[in-house]
């Protein structure tokens, strides 16, 4: 891994927060395909349970509120577990082409991201309904976790100035 928007050959932190996104988003699925195929499971609390509550709390915001309007509109399980793993698909297809596609549009997808996380912390801090859904411990563990995500664009865009200032 290297920090920095115009780096060859190596993962860059905004390669990582696709990952990490596209890891995320396959948690709630996980619970979804299971628990659709074994439904004893959906009354009791365990790790999948865990999982699920992680994976969805973790989400952006949008994200979550879109597959839950989804399920509600549709009452199957399966438009929220292709909804969200199309968006982790289409996320990853788009930053791939992105991010090694050129200087200035690496660039700003990583603001891009920066602006959309911040927006994601914002919204978690304030007092509607649906912040209030998962345990305590889940929405801390979320809001850090979306806080790293922050972080590592913010790493890219840093290492990126740092350099620049290096050559002149």
């Amino acid at each position: 891994m290297k920090l920095g928007i115009d780096v060859r050959g190596k993962k860059t932190a905004a390669d990582i927060y696709v990952l990490i996104f596209q890891i995320i988003s396959f948690l709630p699925p996980i619970y979804i395909f299971v628990a659709s195929g074994y439904t004893p499971l959906l009354g009791k609390r365990n790790i999948l349970t865990a999982v699920f509550d992680f994976g969805v709390s973790a989400l952006p915001r949008w994200e979550s509120l879109i597959a839950s309007y989804l399920y509600r509109l549709t009452s199957s399980e399966l438009a929220p577990y292709f909804f969200i793993l199309s968006v982790a698909l289409i996320l990853g297809i788009i930053a791939k082409r992105f991010l090694t596609g050129g200087y200035r549009r690496s660039r700003n997808l990583r603001i891009l991201f920066i602006v959309l996380i911040l927006a994601d912390l914002v919204v978690r801090t304030l007092p509607f309904s649906f912040n209030g859904t998962f345990s305590y411990g889940f929405s801390a563990a979320a809001f850090a976790f979306r806080t790293v995500c922050l972080v590592l664009p913010l790493l890219d865009i840093i290492a990126d100035h740092t350099e620049k200032k290096k050559k002149q």
